[in-house]
């Protein structure tokens, strides 16, 4: 048994005092609610540190283009290896500018995918409370149809389809990341 005191719960959740008929559906759509909750709010915070770094690296992109500009400009007198060094400083710095474009873009397939998480908890979460979904596998299976269709990659849904299977996470991560692999994704960028 753990030595971990409960905390007590405040009013408003039915599991701090059950009675036989107790209900255990409005509590996971609480949870379902807070892991949602905890989600958007990372997802917002993200945004707004990426969109700040956005706007640093179209600055800096664009210092780079007039540094390269001025360089051009330069009549041929004025020290050629100094010119050279500048140049190759500000293609290093292009260079730099261009990979954090590509992680910008690994962030966007992470908040995409995030979204669908949000998404499937929240309507999960909505027929969990409906006593008359919940015990309905029509409505199970259309809520599983939704999820599956909002995927937009290959490796994605063949995910979802091993899970729903009964497959372990572990077995479906492997059986997508094989799918990404055989069409040549892995580490690619994918743009939507």
């Amino acid at each position: 048994m753990s030595n971990v005191n409960p905390i007590p719960l405040e009013q408003g959740t039915e599991a701090s005092s059950p009675d036989l008929n107790w209900n255990y559906a409005p509590e996971i759509t609480k949870l379902l609610n807070l892991a949602v909750v905890h989600i958007k709010e990372s997802m917002h915070v993200g945004d707004d540190s990426v969109d700040a770094l956005t706007d640093s690296f179209t600055h800096m992109a664009r210092n780079i283009k007039s540094i390269q500009k001025s360089i051009e400009e330069l009549p041929d007198s004025v020290n050629s290896e100094l010119n050279q060094d500048i140049a190759d400083k500000c293609d290093s710095l292009n260079e730099q500018v261009h990979n954090a474009i590509i992680a910008f873009q690994f962030y966007d397939r992470l908040i995409q995918k995030l979204t669908h998480v949000n998404d499937s908890m929240d309507n999960m979460s909505n027929l969990i409370i409906d006593k008359s979904r919940l015990v309905n596998p029509i409505e199970w299976t259309a809520l599983q149809n939704k999820i599956r269709s909002s995927y937009t990659m290959e490796s994605e849904r063949m995910m979802f389809d091993a899970l729903m299977r009964g497959a372990s996470v572990e077995e479906a991560m492997e059986q997508a990341e094989q799918v990404d692999g055989v069409n040549g994704q892995t580490g690619d960028i994918e743009l939507f």
